[in-house]
C-alpha cells in the first residue's frame, strides 16, 4: 500500500498577505499603533517595510475596515493611531476563521500500478 500526501493551499482571499497581517495584528492588539511601529513588528527585517505596510493600511482605510490619523513630515505621509472599525473587526474575525489550507493523504490499495505487460 502506497500513501501520498498532497498539500492544498487555501483559496486566495480578498486581502493580500500584508493586509491580512495588519487586520490580524490590530484585532489581537486593540491599542492604537502607527504604520512605522506596525512595520517594525510585522516586517522587522525590511528597512523600508513601513511603506508596504502603509499601502496595506490605505487599502484597509478605503475599505472602511481601519481608521487612523494621517500625519506627514518631509519624508512622506503615513497613518498613526490605527484601530479597526466595527466592520474591520468583523472582517478580521472572518479572516481568522478562514481555513489556511488542507492536507490530503491518499492511500493506494491493491494492484501494482507500476507494472506494464
Amino acid at each position: 500500500m502506497k500513501t501520498e500526501t498532497i498539500e492544498v493551499p487555501a483559496a486566495p482571499g480578498k486581502f493580500n498577505a500584508t493586509e491580512e497581517a495588519i487586520l490580524a495584528y490590530l484585532y489581537a492588539h486593540p491599542e492604537e499603533i502607527g504604520a512605522k511601529s506596525l512595520a517594525s513588528i510585522l516586517k522587522p527585517e525590511e528597512q523600508e517595510s513601513w511603506k508596504d505596510i502603509e499601502e496595506g493600511i490605505k487599502t484597509l482605510i478605503a475599505a472602511e475596515l481601519v481608521i487612523g490619523e494621517r500625519v506627514s513630515d518631509p519624508h512622506g505621509v503615513w497613518h498613526e493611531e490605527l484601530r479597526l472599525t466595527r466592520q474591520g473587526e468583523r472582517e478580521a474575525i472572518k479572516e481568522e476563521r478562514k481555513p489556511k489550507g488542507i492536507t490530503v493523504n491518499i492511500e493506494f490499495i491493491g494492484g501494482d500500478g507500476d507494472k506494464t505487460e
